[in-house]
């Protein structure tokens, strides 16, 4: 029987401590090719698309490790039975033991290669090629069969692709803007994944077998954002409706359009007039009250031609409305709760502008504001629409809630 190689006597190094080399026998080398199953594969191809540890191919290349690590070892039992030794001490090559006086058999700077990883590292291109081909058939295989009750995304792209993209108050720019849209899109792309059944019907729309690139996020949050801004109310069992302004085409104004689409995707149009942009307003909240000649009026209630009081060449004086917005507060939006020392309170927009040019988000305790002094400016979290209207005159501005303000409208 031939005689093992002892784990504690191989190593990478030239020597040995305490060891004289008595003869070299050669190289012994331990190599191995593995894979995992094509689950696994398939598995661990799906991870680098996240990133971060790719679990399933450590486990691997740490079991090819250990199995040329093995094979290795093999190669220099044998490389010792080729030269005679067989379980003895004394005799044959090997180090010399200078502390014990014997000579024990071992095959100094032995080396072994694991060739899995290094075959990983070659495939990994092929791997995530696979990878996207595998959400490619998901995401852009066979269209809905005729007759399937589509997704409410789907319903969408469908009442898009015949009436036009939605022209809309996007929540990255108002009520104010954030940062770039690309760097918004990269940043907020898990919201976007985490809405899995929605963006694979996004892919499937746009023709792509996955976003990796930053422009490949970018084009999926964009119709993310518009597939979210856009809301179909149930109008019967089998059909939505709809009413928003579509974005202007080629020689053509944007219009304001009305209309159903039923589970299959077939759309009615029951209005459609020309229709220019959106107000986007950086905006109040649905409490705030407005002072008109007839006292004071909930913001959401006044209308284009309704009467309010508006500073006009440092008099109060009424004026018509000539432009009002409204638009549903983005997710995470916060309001200023703006208290001051004579009792006025108001909730707005940290955008928002007072009369004298300042935001409501600058404001700190002790700041003069409309003939009083600010005891607080605190943010608080706010769901619901934000609203803003534009008297006629030359300054734009308007008393809510007793507080000058001035219009983002203008």
């Amino acid at each position: 029987m031939a005689q093992n190689v002892a784990h504690e006597l191989v190593t990478s190094g030239f020597d040995f401590e305490g060891y004289r080399i008595v003869r070299y026998l050669g190289l012994v080398r331990g190599i191995t090719v593995r894979s995992r199953s094509v689950v696994g594969t398939l598995g661990g191809a799906l991870q680098t698309l996240v990133g971060g540890n790719i679990s399933l191919f450590t486990e691997l290349a740490e079991q090819s490790r250990e199995e040329a690590y093995r094979l290795m070892m093999e190669h220099a039992r044998d490389a010792l039975r080729r030269d005679g030794v067989h379980e003895r001490r004394h005799r044959g090559p090997g180090l010399r033991d200078r502390r014990r006086g014997r000579t024990p058999e071992l095959i100094p700077n032995a080396h072994g290669t694991a060739r899995g990883p290094r075959r990983l590292a070659r495939v990994m291109a092929s791997l995530r090629a696979l990878a996207a081909l595998l959400l490619l058939v998901v995401a852009c295989g066979t269209p809905p069969p005729p007759g399937r009750a589509l997704a409410q995304a789907e319903l969408k792209y469908a009442v898009f692709d015949q009436v036009g993209r939605i022209w809309y108050c996007d929540p990255d720019f108002y009520p104010i803007a954030r940062a770039d849209e690309k760097e918004l899109a990269v940043a907020r792309f898990a919201e976007v994944q985490a809405d899995l059944a929605t963006l694979l019907i996004i892919l499937r729309h746009n023709h792509l077998a996955a976003a990796t690139t930053d422009d490949e996020k970018l084009t999926v949050y964009r119709d993310w954002k518009q597939l979210n801004a856009l809301r179909l109310e149930a109008a019967d069992s089998s059909s939505y409706r709809f009413s928003y302004r579509a974005q202007p085409t080629a020689g053509a104004q944007g219009s304001q359009v009305e209309g159903t689409v039923d589970a299959s995707g077939r759309i009615t149009i029951s209005r459609q007039q020309s229709a220019g942009p959106p107000n986007c307003p950086i905006c109040l909240a649905d409490d705030v009250r407005i002072a008109t000649p007839s006292g004071s009026v909930a913001v959401t209630a006044l209308r284009v031609g309704d009467l309010v009081w508006t500073l006009d060449a440092g008099r109060r004086v009424a004026a018509p409305i000539v432009a009002r917005g409204s638009m549903p507060a983005p997710a995470g939006h916060q309001v200023v709760a703006l208290v001051l020392a004579d009792g006025r309170a108001v909730r707005l927009s940290p955008g928002h502008p007072l009369a004298d040019g300042r935001r409501a988000g600058e404001l700190r305790a002790g700041d003069a504001v409309d003939g009083s002094v600010v005891t607080s400016a605190t943010r608080e979290p706010y769901v619901g629409e934000t609203h803003d209207l534009l008297p006629a005159g030359s300054s734009g501005a308007y008393w809510a809630n007793g507080v000058l303000l001035a219009s983002t409208l203008r």
